[in-house]
């Protein structure tokens, strides 16, 4: 699938040049006249790359740009302008643009810029996940140092809250009489995981036959943090409990 590039200039001729020549380079190209209009198209679907001329009418290709980086924190911005001047270069950098081109631009040129800019975010979103993996790693060579329970429990529930992004973590543990026996809890007290589990109790018949179970616990049940009571809580938490492999 092509990557998507948004062009954005306010003369017709730069309009239809420009996206010849990046259609030329097999991207999937809309165009807009002013600011108004892209951020319009913006809002409506996602776009790899936004090319955009500086001068604008309306609203500038800076101001432009700082909203587009707000839509979407990962697009790519190439700012194009005819004016020969360091400062609204330097700008356009600190606002998060990747590359600045003077006009005219050349078909070569504006094809590098933006296959340029596509490729620092694919190494930038490659380290991200290579760092990922690499924390990753660390906690399980730390987890697997690890014999003694009691430490195990919070570094484990601590680790798998940190690598889903989640605030609270309970380990939940199948009795031989079918019921769960709470055995940790991260991002809560313990009391109170314990009442969100006496919870779902109730709402768990045949968890051993079915493996996984997913239930929207009463109001008032879930808190949302370690030092909050269970007053004034979110009615619209779902637990998810799920039976360990044997």
């Amino acid at each position: 699938m092509p990557h998507a590039v948004l062009l954005v200039d306010d003369e017709r001729f730069a309009r239809t040049v420009y996206s010849d020549y990046l259609r030329a380079a097999g991207f999937d190209v809309e165009v807009a006249a002013d600011a108004e209009a892209a951020l319009a198209i913006l809002q409506a679907r996602r776009f790899d790359v936004l090319v955009a001329d500086v001068i604008l009418p309306g609203s500038s290709g800076l101001d432009l740009l700082g909203a587009a980086k707000e839509l979407d924190p990962n697009l790519e911005v190439v700012m194009i302008t005819a004016l020969d001047k360091v400062d609204p270069a330097v700008r356009a950098m600190k606002s998060g643009a990747s590359d600045y081109l003077i006009k005219p631009v050349t078909p070569e040129a504006l094809q590098h810029a933006v296959h340029r800019s596509l490729a620092s975010r694919a190494l930038l979103a490659e380290n991200k996940a290579l760092r990922a993996h690499l924390k990753l790693f660390e906690i399980c060579q730390r987890l697997s140092a690890t014999l003694d329970r009691d430490r195990l429990v919070p570094m484990g529930l601590a680790a798998v809250a940190t690598t889903c992004g989640a605030t609270t973590a309970l380990l939940a543990e199948l009795a031989p009489d079918g019921s769960f026996v709470l055995s940790g809890a991260h991002g809560l007290e313990y009391q109170a995981a314990a009442q969100v589990l006496a919870a779902a109790q109730g709402a768990l018949p045949g968890l051993a036959d079915r493996g996984v179970a997913t239930i929207t616990l009463p109001p008032g049940t879930w808190p949302g943090g370690a030092t909050q009571t269970l007053e004034n809580l979110p009615a619209d938490e779902v637990l998810t409990l799920q039976e360990p492999e044997k």
